[in-house]
């Protein structure tokens, strides 16, 4: 009910005594849940009737990090003004302000710092809220700039921000616009013991797709890495297929035509 925003079935609960605080098979209570999904009216319910504001799902999660990671500034609002803690970190060490930096929620970012979180708190990859800003597509400047007016400093991740990024724009989209054509046209164009080594790279590309979309899931920084390191050897190794196998094909050839009459 407190996830799909249904106030009046939550308030009744409330009203007969149900408890605030129990947690479901992933950790979520209610009020982390309602906080995810951006059910105001439910979470001042549930803030109304003491639900603990800390509690953390299995992930590590609190209702102000789901708040913060996306960009519900009135829940996030709501949550600061009972006391949550700001600076609490995840399993993956990412904080509220991280989560809101890594999604571009400027307003999000500009209330966690009016409350004191901590700037420089880094997660288990090594990352900042200001190097979460540097990678991510939305408003960057806007919270880089606000971050550093804050005293966020630079980190060797966000140094290495630029030049990965910079990786990514230019060979990820020559790597996921070359390697299906050549794919294909090492499938296509081969039979036999020929097909069985077209088809080699699949087997990692299937992996690296599965990896690519948990990471992405999981909104882990590193994942448009899988793309930027796999892409060049599979499409190298594509080309050297294509190419070795024209030269043996030739080869081939013109020895059956020398030895003809």
């Amino acid at each position: 009910a407190s996830r799909n925003g249904h106030l009046e079935i939550v308030q009744a609960l409330l009203d007969k005594g149900a408890k605030t605080d129990l947690q479901n098979k992933k950790g979520g209570t209610a009020l982390i849940e309602a906080s995810r999904k951006g059910r105001v009216e439910v979470v001042q319910a549930l803030l109304a009737k003491g639900a603990k504001i800390d509690l953390q799902n299995k992930s590590g999660d609190t209702a102000l990090m789901e708040a913060s990671k996306n960009g519900h500034l009135e829940i996030v609002q709501a949550l600061l003004a009972k006391g949550a803690k700001t600076d609490l970190q995840n399993k993956k060490g990412d904080t509220a302000l991280i989560h809101a930096s890594k999604k571009g929620h400027l307003e999000v970012v500009q209330a966690l710092l009016a409350k004191g979180a901590k700037i420089d708190l880094q997660n288990t990859y090594g990352a900042t809220a200001l190097s979460s800003a540097k990678f991510s597509p939305y408003k960057k400047q806007e919270i880089e700039k606000l971050l550093k007016a804050h005293g966020a400093t630079e980190s060797v991740w966000s140094d290495m921000i630029d030049p990965i990024g910079l990786v990514f724009m230019v060979g990820a989209p020559l790597g996921v616009l070359s390697y299906p054509i050549l794919q294909f046209l090492a499938i296509r164009r081969t039979a036999g013991v020929w097909r069985i080594f077209a088809y080699l790279p699949l087997i990692p590309m299937i992996y690296i797709i599965a990896v690519t979309i948990i990471g992405a899931y999981q909104e882990s920084n590193l994942w448009p890495l899988f793309f930027i390191l796999a892409m060049p050897p599979l499409t190298a190794y594509l080309v050297v297929f294509i190419i070795l196998k024209s030269i043996i094909f030739h080869l081939i050839r013109a020895k059956k035509d020398s030895t003809q009459p």
